[in-house]
Protein backbone atom coordinates (compact mmCIF):
# COMPACT_ATOMS: atom_id res chain seq x y z
CA UNK A 1 0.00 0.00 0.00
CA UNK A 2 1.54 3.17 -1.07
CA UNK A 3 0.21 6.55 1.01
CA UNK A 4 1.40 9.88 0.80
CA UNK A 5 1.11 11.76 3.72
CA UNK A 6 1.68 15.44 4.76
CA UNK A 7 4.45 16.13 6.64
CA UNK A 8 1.94 17.30 9.58
CA UNK A 9 0.25 13.28 9.59
CA UNK A 10 4.21 12.27 9.05
CA UNK A 11 5.15 13.83 12.75
CA UNK A 12 1.23 12.48 14.34
CA UNK A 13 2.56 9.18 12.96
CA UNK A 14 6.14 9.63 14.40
CA UNK A 15 4.54 11.12 17.56
CA UNK A 16 2.35 8.11 17.95
CA UNK A 17 4.72 5.75 17.66
CA UNK A 18 7.31 6.70 20.08
CA UNK A 19 4.82 7.29 22.95
CA UNK A 20 3.69 3.57 21.81
CA UNK A 21 7.09 2.52 22.61
CA UNK A 22 7.64 4.14 25.63
CA UNK A 23 4.68 3.02 27.42
CA UNK A 24 5.65 -0.67 25.65
CA UNK A 25 9.17 0.09 27.55
CA UNK A 26 7.43 0.75 30.80
CA UNK A 27 5.80 -2.47 30.76
CA UNK A 28 8.31 -4.31 29.76
CA UNK A 29 11.01 -2.80 32.40
CA UNK A 30 8.42 -2.91 34.88
CA UNK A 31 8.21 -5.11 37.57
CA UNK A 32 6.62 -8.26 36.98
CA UNK A 33 2.45 -8.83 37.88
CA UNK A 34 1.02 -11.05 40.25
CA UNK A 35 -2.04 -11.35 38.16
CA UNK A 36 -2.69 -14.29 35.88
CA UNK A 37 -3.13 -13.61 32.64
CA UNK A 38 -7.19 -14.23 33.22
CA UNK A 39 -7.35 -11.41 36.10
CA UNK A 40 -5.51 -9.06 33.75
CA UNK A 41 -7.78 -9.94 31.29
CA UNK A 42 -11.22 -9.79 33.35
CA UNK A 43 -10.09 -6.31 34.93
CA UNK A 44 -9.50 -4.66 31.42
CA UNK A 45 -13.02 -5.71 30.47
CA UNK A 46 -14.38 -4.38 33.34
CA UNK A 47 -12.72 -0.68 33.23
CA UNK A 48 -13.57 -0.17 29.40
CA UNK A 49 -17.07 -1.95 30.82
CA UNK A 50 -17.57 0.85 33.47
CA UNK A 51 -16.44 3.90 30.62
CA UNK A 52 -19.06 3.13 28.14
Amino acid sequence: MNVNLTKEQKDYRHHVIMDLRAEIEKGWNGPDSSMSINEIVDSKIKLIKGNS
